[in-house]
């Protein structure tokens, strides 16, 4: 760009520029008030070692664990949880998901805890929707399954 441009130093264009470019600092010298705050800074910062450096590159993203096991605020679970709903899964999730979960068993207490809050509970229908609830969900529905299943492919 610079020398489609032309540098005005240079008297071949319009550009104030005083390099072409990719020269990086040339000739840079900094002090040695510069220095003594950048070595401070430095001081304590543990620079990551190759294995280090190799556990990160498996993770893939850099940035993928770093909040793991940091505690989150009640409205930050739910913007997640927000985030979430309705994302369509691919199925190599869907099987991962299922290896994860087989041979996994409820406690008794988890299967009784699951079993009160389905009683009283009916199957409601309006056209092809159905839904279990304890009270009719609106006008128009009847009790009951509806009849009319979705063709599956």
């Amino acid at each position: 760009m610079i020398r489609w441009y032309g540098r005005k130093d240079l008297g071949t264009g319009i550009l104030r520029n005083l390099t072409d470019g990719g020269d990086g600092t040339s000739g840079i010298i900094r002090s040695e008030e510069w220095k003594k705050q950048n070595r401070e800074k430095q001081i304590g910062i543990k620079k990551p070692t190759i294995s280090m450096k190799n556990k990160i590159s498996l993770l893939g993203n850099k940035n993928a664990r770093g909040n793991k096991g940091k505690p989150k605020s009640e409205e930050h679970k739910l913007k997640m949880s927000l985030a979430g709903k309705g994302r369509p899964k691919s199925e190599e999730q869907k099987l991962k998901q299922s290896q994860a979960m087989s041979g996994r068993t409820q406690s008794d207490e988890v299967k009784l805890k699951k079993a009160k809050t389905l009683i009283g509970q009916r199957w409601w229908s309006k056209g092809s929707n159905s839904v279990k609830s304890r009270e009719c969900p609106g006008v128009g529905w009847t009790i009951g399954r509806s009849s009319i299943k979705k063709n599956v492919k």
